[in-house]
């Protein structure tokens, strides 16, 4: 999970600005490609962190590649680790500049690993993230994904993480300030308003 997600009850969300969202379309800060968190003592659970890096590299003007890492542990008796690959194309739709207005498609490689202590083997699950987004207005943005699409292979026959479908919105009416709402739907739970 991102800063902005924990800062909003771990709730993912359409946010251009956020590397860690559940949509490969969506690419992190143009100003800075590469981003690191580190939170020790998560939720206030002694023992605990979560830490991360992820970062792209801009292939041209439409193309981007980017990778990310995220840890969480607590003590020796529970981690979950995550790296991905993605990559994604922006479209112009209308425009130019910050007038403009634009889409973007991408596409994420996922693998994860959970471990619950030391007499278990870890669970490992290969997966694939889609996503899309697009500017409804210049500064209004209509986000949807589908995480764990299709699980390209698991150790345990069961897959890890369930399929999510995530449709978010995302207002920014000033540089400093984005206002973001999702839903969120999954197989085994109803869906949430974020």
């Amino acid at each position: 999970d991102s800063p902005h997600s924990l800062a909003l009850s771990r709730s993912d969300v359409a946010d251009v600005h956020d590397e860690w969202v559940p949509n490969p379309a969506l690419p992190v800060d143009t100003s800075s490609h590469l981003h690191v968190t580190l939170w020790p003592m998560p939720l206030g659970l002694p023992g605990s962190f979560s830490a991360g890096i992820a970062g792209d590299v801009p292939l041209d003007q439409l193309w981007l590649a980017g990778a990310s890492f995220s840890r969480y542990q607590w003590t020796d008796s529970y981690s979950w680790q995550t790296f991905g690959v993605q990559a994604s194309r922006t479209f112009v739709v209308s425009g130019a500049g910050d007038t403009g207005r634009h889409a973007a498609a991408g596409i994420r490689l996922r693998y994860s690993q959970e471990n619950v202590g030391a007499e278990y083997l870890p669970l490992t699950d290969i997966g694939v993230d889609l996503g899309a987004s697009m500017d409804l207005f210049p500064k209004l943005t209509l986000a949807a994904a589908v995480t764990h699409l299709v699980s390209l292979y698991n150790n345990y026959g069961d897959s890890v993480e369930d399929r999510v479908a995530w449709l978010g919105l995302s207002y920014r009416p000033t540089n400093d300030l984005t206002i973001d709402a999702a839903f969120e739907s999954s197989a085994d739970a109803s869906a949430a308003f974020h």
